[in-house]
């Protein structure tokens, strides 16, 4: 049985951990575990003070930790005196993950995937306590109106509620003509409320193109989870890039600072990347 996981943790994997390509490298040699460092609690409840219980001495070499402290479904439930039926009532939203498509014999092969969550209420003392423990060395007092909203933009992630065992339909709307193709999932959410599935189009839906396509993809009755369906052609070079410290700037070979540059300050291009 899977462990529920947070929306934050399923956004922390796109974004920081999605690669497109492995490099076959040596076999590593066996270490010790990592030892945990104490960081200071700062005085939040014990369920959000676990996060920042301690931090392996590999994050020093430029690791980002990985959020094992982060608050269960029940420990976020507790914390906000929420029952399953106030949950219940709460809308659906989704988050749905920039995807692509591949040419193949039988056409066009989608893939589509992301979460299904529900969202809770939370006040904004609430979200900058969680906040602090991300970005420990700074107040988040002293942050200006754009960071403020940007943390707990992001702490607000780390409360949302998996929502599993819901069917989704899609979408895809033709930037040419705007007409939608509707595409019913084939199996609902799992128990973290993930979906992940390759769907086959056919050649008439969506004919082939000697150059990359982008179609709007929305979830049908959900007004979250618009994302973007990218076309590949069957011929030509394409490069799929990892976003943070390649086409973005977020320092994460230095966690502490990438958590700040992720939690507080708006996104920043790396460089003139975008345009190459």
């Amino acid at each position: 049985m899977h462990r529920p996981r947070s929306r934050f943790i399923f956004l922390t994997w796109a974004l920081f951990c999605s690669t497109v390509g492995v490099l076959a490298m040596p076999r590593p040699e066996p270490t010790s575990p990592p030892t945990r460092v104490e960081l200071p609690k700062r005085g939040l409840s014990s369920w959000a003070s676990s996060v920042a219980q301690g931090l392996p001495t590999d994050v020093a070499s430029g690791i980002l930790p990985a959020f094992q402290g982060l608050p269960s479904p029940d420990d976020i439930k507790e914390q906000l005196n929420l029952t399953d039926d106030s949950i219940n009532q709460l809308p659906i939203q989704v988050l749905n993950i920039p995807s692509y498509a591949n040419w193949t014999s039988s056409g066009w092969n989608v893939r589509i995937h992301g979460q299904a969550y529900r969202q809770p209420p939370a006040n904004n003392e609430t979200l900058d306590r969680i906040s602090s423990i991300f970005i420990a060395d700074l107040e988040v007092s002293s942050l200006n109106e754009t960071g403020l909203q940007q943390s707990r933009n992001m702490s607000a992630s780390m409360l949302a509620l998996p929502a599993g065992d819901v069917n989704l339909n899609f979408t895809l709307t033709s930037p040419i003509s705007n007409a939608s193709l509707l595409i019913d999932f084939p199996v609902a959410t799992d128990s973290r409320g993930e979906f992940d599935q390759f769907i086959q189009l056919n050649a008439q839906d969506v004919p082939t193109n000697t150059s990359v396509m982008s179609w709007p993809l929305y979830t049908v009755n959900v007004e979250s989870g618009n994302t973007t369906m990218w076309f590949v052609p069957p011929e030509g070079i394409s490069i799929v890039s990892d976003i943070d410290d390649i086409l973005r700037f977020t320092q994460i070979y230095v966690p502490q600072q990438g958590l700040y540059n992720s939690f507080a300050v708006p996104f920043v291009p790396w460089s003139d990347m975008p345009n190459v």
